[in-house]
């Protein structure tokens, strides 16, 4: 059961594979994404904490921050609800700070996805809510792109799969 439950998880972990440099990314993100790699998690995100303290409008380290979140979440199940919300704010000021970044878009929208996995594992009231606001999410990068085809299959995929 906890692998059934993980697995898709561990998708919004591969999510956006892009090097933080990659997206216009300072050192401290790209030293931080290299860190998170090699499995130096806690290091990575204590990088990206103290960065964000002096550059709280870096939406590069915001993004890694995110993904290192994502990273830590998965290596404990028993607080993953708890890491999610971390991750959703993590994501949501890099969109904040640079709302025109369409990884920045696809990341969030894995990220609710991810939430809303988490929320239907749990039993938790208003699933279907949950996932019909990750579907509606993917709307702002599909417009960002339009032909941007990881989108496109993720919708596929969310519509094939649940009801």
């Amino acid at each position: 059961m906890k692998a059934i439950y993980v697995l898709p998880i561990m998708g919004i972990a591969s999510a956006a594979l892009a090097r933080p440099a990659a997206l216009g990314g300072d050192d401290a993100a790209t030293e931080a994404y290299e860190l998170r790699i090699k499995g130096k998690v806690v290091q990575a995100r204590t990088l990206l904490e103290e960065t964000l303290a002096e550059t709280p409008d870096d939406a590069v380290a915001h993004y890694e921050l995110a993904r290192t979140r994502i990273h830590m979440a998965l290596g404990n199940p028993k607080n993953l609800e708890q890491d999610l919300t971390g991750v959703k704010k993590s994501i949501e000021r890099a969109v904040a700070h640079d709302s025109q970044n369409v990884i920045f878009h696809i990341f969030a929208r894995r990220a609710a996805f991810g939430r809303a996995y988490n929320a239907m594992m749990l039993d938790k009231p208003n699933v279907k809510d949950d996932f019909i606001t990750a579907c509606n999410a993917f709307d702002t990068a599909l417009k960002m792109k339009p032909d941007c085809l990881p989108v496109m299959l993720y919708l596929v995929e969310l519509h094939a799969e649940f009801p």
